[in-house]
């Protein structure tokens, strides 16, 4: 019975030591797979090799058969398989290389004749006594902020206009049509506002014509015609009118007399 044991437990290392064997062999299957996986990469990096080796002796090629083509180095001076006419070996020429081409100056590009813009004066900027330069406007005239009241007035260059209407138009007293030629000067390029009149009437103690007169002309919405009515002035229309309206009821010695105000008191 003990040598039965015994023997029974001898088996268990026999079992044991089979192991090792199977596990070898899967060592020896495990070392087989990077032959395998070898065997792709050896056969690029051989054809590699022999495109690189091809594109090497092209390059060194200096002589070519002019029969079948092939190319030599210089140190050959006949075709190894072409023979010609005279049963003779034939003779090889220079390879022809492609000369590098210089490089073709671009032609400068025009400017498009539709896009170009006319020319236009250089703005002097030189803002008269109480204003300052705002901006060019689009149409190439300088426009001026007036400290005294807040306009903008736009800056006219000198230059000359036909002031009247054409034989056979407008009225009589538009005649005879004639060239008036004028300096430079600056007009608002808004109309003067009653809140802006306001302050001037207000720092000044100004009456205008009408006040003064205590008539003016209105124009009557019934009659579709201008009449001239009493105790009217720049006020009344201010009554129903907003501060930012235009100033009405003023003569032309009324607006010369704010124009003075606005520039020549600010001088």
């Amino acid at each position: 019975m003990t040598l039965l044991r015994s023997h029974s437990a001898l088996s268990v290392p026999h079992s044991a030591l089979s192991s090792p064997h199977s596990a070898l062999r899967v060592h020896h299957s495990a070392l087989s797979s990077p032959h395998s996986a070898f065997r792709t990469p050896r056969s690029s990096f051989f054809s590699v090799l022999l495109l690189l080796a091809v594109l090497f002796s092209l390059a060194l090629a200096t002589k070519r058969c002019p029969k079948c083509g092939k190319t030599y180095e210089d140190v050959e001076n006949y075709c190894a398989d072409c023979v010609g006419s005279d049963d003779k070996p034939v003779k090889l020429v220079p390879v022809e290389r492609a000369k590098p081409q210089p490089e073709k100056p671009k032609p400068k590009s025009e400017p498009n004749p539709e896009t170009v813009l006319p020319a236009q004066p250089k703005p002097s900027h030189v803002a008269p006594a109480g204003a300052v330069f705002l901006s060019t406007n689009a149409r190439g005239y300088e426009e001026y902020l007036w400290l005294k009241d807040s306009s903008v007035m736009v800056k006219i260059p000198a230059g000359e206009f036909w002031m009247g209407s054409p034989q056979g138009e407008g009225g009589n007293d538009e005649h005879p049509q004639h060239k008036v030629s004028l300096g430079e000067y600056y007009i608002d390029k808004c109309e003067v506002t009653n809140k802006q009149f306001e302050k001037f009437v207000r720092a000044t103690g100004y009456q205008t014509e009408a006040e003064k007169g205590g008539d003016g002309w209105v124009f009557d919405s019934d009659s579709s015609k201008w009449v001239n009515r009493k105790g009217v002035s720049w006020r009344d229309n201010y009554g129903y009118a907003t501060e930012n309206h235009p100033v009405v009821l003023v003569s032309w010695n009324d607006a010369k007399a704010y124009d003075d105000y606005r520039i020549y008191s600010a001088a």
